[in-house]
């Protein structure tokens, strides 16, 4: 047989900046998202379709997010820079994990979390042909409620998956003419 499933949901993004003056601006950005859905698509034990047996799915998981920040400008000394405060709630994660006795990874909503933090990047051209830029963030990202029936293992002790405490990156580059 075939089987189907359907995943509607309204996103949305609203967003405040204020110009505190032609160099420096504010802003807040509240917005909702989500991931969709699905199938699990890789069973060690194959699912056979005798009766009202269904194949296992996953719900889609969602985010809110809130990020309020600051930028400015300072053309005399060509410097450019950012800083931004943020806080996402997910609910209904997707956690892909190979459960004990599976060899195959499968897909579960298991978890509720949260992740805050902040981040400041710039950009700095202190002469005509260098340009020199960097970030550096910091995020505190927990699982904040566990489905113990999700069957993929995850506790409230785990890390979440690509989500550094810290982050930096620095790039320095110097254009040369060669006519």
């Amino acid at each position: 047989g075939e089987e189907s499933l359907d995943f509607q949901e309204v996103t949305w993004r609203g967003i405040l900046a204020y110009d505190i003056s032609d160099e420096v601006s504010t802003y807040v950005n509240v917005s909702k998202g989500f991931k969709s859905g699905g199938f699990v698509q890789r069973l060690t034990n194959p699912v056979t379709r005798i009766g009202d047996d269904q194949l296992p799915t996953f719900e889609p998981e969602q985010v809110t997010s809130y990020e309020a920040g600051l930028k400015a400008e300072i053309p005399d000394y060509g410097l450019r820079f950012a800083l931004a405060a943020f806080y996402s709630d997910y609910t209904n994660i997707q956690v892909a994990a190979n459960p004990p006795g599976q060899f195959n990874t499968i897909t579960a909503n298991a978890a509720e979390a949260s992740i805050k933090g902040i981040e400041v990047e710039f950009t700095w051209i202190p002469l005509p042909a260098l340009f020199i830029q960097g970030a550096a963030g910091y995020q505190d990202a927990q699982y904040d409620k566990i489905d113990e029936n999700s069957g993929v293992g995850v506790t409230l002790d785990d890390d979440l998956i690509r989500t550094p405490e810290f982050s930096s990156n620095l790039g320095v580059s110097y254009r040369i003419d060669l006519g």
